[in-house]
């Protein structure tokens, strides 16, 4: 017995080494797995996906492949699709508003946005693509909103609609008869109304139809005059006569007044010919006469008044303003005033024969030394932009206050660089 104790510890020590090993392999295992399932959920949370057992992508799995020429990853979990720009997605199977495709469908608008695109669905059709129609009025067969005689057009909504009606009927689900289609029924001057009250005439019978006139036009078919002289005896104001026309009227006005019915005071107009000098502008002005404002020529005074140009004034703008001596015209930078002046010229007539001697006043105005501009010679004239080529020979043009100055290269001199003097 005591012989076997050294074999059966033997067998013992090789049983707990392989439980020991065993056990450590399984952890082993354990450990891998775990940090392999935390790498994975750290990729797919950095690519904004919920992971989940049941539902790992692969793109290397049949049926998940990438498509659009899209490059799928080593590890399987994403679809590269920048080899084809315009399509996007978990496999590249989602396509970007370009210019000649518009995956939106059914009508919608497809706006391109930073990373996608939206689809601006119309009424009646939602889902990404606008692909889905939505249950309205017009496509609700219980309802046939529109009856057999009309097409149903959405509105802005699911609920809004109306009715496009076909020939010969009307209102608004088109179940009534179009009396005006159907019948040989004319208005001379007027359209034809068909009678959707149900109005009734003096007899009791249904009025399924009538003619709406024109102004000056009365009957059963728009066939009769309608004379406003009588039927308005005050139609024409101020004194004016009525003078009745086929389908219309006139007014004879008294002179002091004009217009379709005499309400406008006819203004003589004494701007024709003008009476104001020097390129004034004329201008009627009225003037009440009384404190009542009612609309009678005698009690309005009309007169005309002139708008003077800048160096004139005087009720005709006879007068010419010295600004040189009022201070109006203040010229700087070394620029001179000069006193208004009058130019006596001779001009021809449109026939090239008769000649007049005519006359112009010349307002007071600066007259500028050379390097400035301007209404009162406050600007300075750039040369160098003015004139592009005044500095020769490669010379550089720096403008300076009311001049200018030419940086000659290296051989040549002169205001504007143009001797050269290696030739001297």
């Amino acid at each position: 017995m005591e012989d076997r104790l050294p074999l059966f510890l033997n067998i013992y020590n090789k049983i707990i080494l392989k439980i020991l090993i065993l056990i450590l392999f399984i952890n082993s295992v354990n450990s891998n797995y775990i940090k392999r399932n935390k790498r994975l959920t750290q990729v797919w949370s950095n690519n904004n996906y919920e992971l989940s057992s049941s539902s790992l992508f692969d793109c290397r799995q049949p049926g998940k492949e990438c498509l659009h020429d899209g490059i799928c990853s080593k590890n399987g979990l994403n679809c590269d699709c920048s080899p084809s720009p315009n399509w996007f997605g978990k496999q590249c199977e989602l396509r970007r508003c370009v210019q000649l495709y518009n995956p939106c469908e059914n009508g919608a608008a497809c706006e391109k946005t930073e990373q996608s695109f939206k689809c601006h669905c119309p009424p009646g059709f939602d889902g990404i693509y606008c692909d889905k129609q939505l249950e309205t009025v017009c496509n609700n067969i219980n309802l046939n909103i529109c009856g057999e005689h009309g097409n149903c057009i959405l509105g802005k909504n699911v609920n809004e609609y109306t009715c496009e009606c076909h020939y010969g009927w009307t209102g608004p689900h088109c179940s009534e008869i179009n009396h005006c289609q159907f019948e040989d029924y004319f208005c001379l001057n007027g359209q034809c109304i068909n009678n959707l009250n149900k109005n009734v005439n003096e007899d009791g019978n249904l009025i399924t139809h009538f003619c709406e006139c024109r102004h000056g036009w009365g009957g059963t078919h728009c066939d009769l005059d309608v004379d406003e002289c009588q039927s308005d005896t005050n139609i024409c104001q101020n004194g004016g006569k009525c003078v009745n026309l086929i389908g219309s009227f006139y007014c004879e006005c008294p002179p002091k007044f004009v217009g379709q019915f005499c309400e406008i005071p006819n203004i003589i107009d004494q701007c024709q010919p003008s009476p104001c000098l020097n390129n004034g502008t004329c201008h009627l002005s009225m003037t009440a006469t009384t404190s009542s404002w009612a609309l009678d020529a005698d009690k309005f005074n009309w007169h005309w008044e002139c708008n003077c140009p800048d160096g004139f004034e005087g009720e005709r703008c006879e007068r010419i303003v010295d600004n040189c001596i009022t201070g109006r015209t203040i010229c700087v930078n070394g620029g001179q005033c000069v006193h208004p002046w009058l130019e006596i010229f001779e001009n021809i007539g449109n026939d090239n024969i008769t000649k007049s001697v005519q006359q112009r006043w010349h307002p007071s105005e600066c007259k500028c030394m050379s390097g400035f501009s301007g209404e009162f010679c406050e600007r300075d004239v750039n040369e160098c932009e003015v004139y592009p080529g005044l500095c020769q020979n490669g010379a550089t043009c720096m403008n300076r206050h009311g001049t200018y100055l030419c940086l000659c290269v290296a051989g040549f001199e002169g205001r504007y660089c143009e001797n050269n003097v290696k030739k001297k």
